[in-house]
């Protein structure tokens, strides 16, 4: 069995000495992993309507006044002071950003941590965080199955180009490719379309 934790990334009281003494001390015990989370901002409890899929009432209790570092750029920082552990991500919400940028800083990562990344994705619950990011939260599902062949067509093309129904750019340079090939992916969620996602496009689901 092997084990992974997850960083204190997010609370009232992140720090970055926390951050290395958690990433240190997974790395020592020979943990399989380190994990982090993502959200980026969220309206006040009382004016969020989506039902969180992850508690029986529905609700969401984590208040917009606490802290949550980036997920990705904690990361960046967990991988400077680590040399093995891998570096997730559980879920990365692939409708809250742009599909290429997502992809230039997972391809850095994984050059820079040296081929340590393990790419959790969802489709999120919250369609208040989507508008409040100015991105579009309809046929979100279908759009996430697109950042995935995104994703990998920039990571495994020499001379990427795509023409998709959401996304398309011309044939482009984009490198550096991540060390991993295939970049590995996880799917996260627990509906039938993330069980169909993760037999499309992943080596996981959790």
């Amino acid at each position: 069995m092997q084990w992974g934790i997850h960083l204190p990334h997010l609370g009232r009281r992140v720090d970055a000495a926390s951050i290395v003494e958690f990433a240190r001390e997974a790395e020592r015990l020979d943990c399989h992993s380190v994990w982090v989370s993502d959200h980026v901002c969220w309206p006040t409890l009382s004016n969020i309507e989506s039902r969180y899929p992850y508690s029986e009432n529905g609700d969401f209790l984590v208040s917009p006044d606490k802290d949550w570092l980036d997920p990705i750029g904690t990361l960046f920082y967990a991988a400077a002071v680590t040399r093995k552990v891998l570096l997730a991500t559980s879920v990365l919400i692939l409708p809250y950003r742009p599909p290429v940028i997502t992809a230039k800083q997972l391809a850095s990562l994984d050059v820079l941590s040296g081929g340590r990344v393990l790419l959790g994705v969802g489709v999120g619950w919250m369609a208040e965080e989507a508008r409040i990011l100015g991105m579009p939260w309809d046929r979100r599902g279908k759009r996430s199955d697109e950042q995935l062949e995104v994703f990998k067509t920039l990571f495994e093309s020499q001379t990427p180009s795509f023409d998709g129904e959401f996304y398309s750019f011309p044939e482009v340079g984009f490198f550096p490719k991540p060390l991993q090939q295939p970049l590995p992916v996880w799917v996260g969620g627990s509906s039938p379309a993330a069980f169909e996602r993760a037999a499309r496009h992943a080596q996981g689901f959790h």
